[in-house]
C-alpha cells in the first residue's frame, strides 16, 4: 500500500466516523 493510498484511507475513515457516531447515538436514543 502506498503512503498516498494510506493517507486517503485515513482521511476517508475520519470523514466516515462522525456519521457512524451519529447513527449509533440515534439508535441508542
Amino acid at each position: 500500500m502506498t503512503p498516498v493510498h494510506r493517507l486517503g484511507r485515513a482521511m476517508s475513515d475520519i470523514a466516515v466516523t462522525p456519521g457512524l457516531l451519529v447513527a449509533l447515538s440515534a439508535v441508542n436514543c
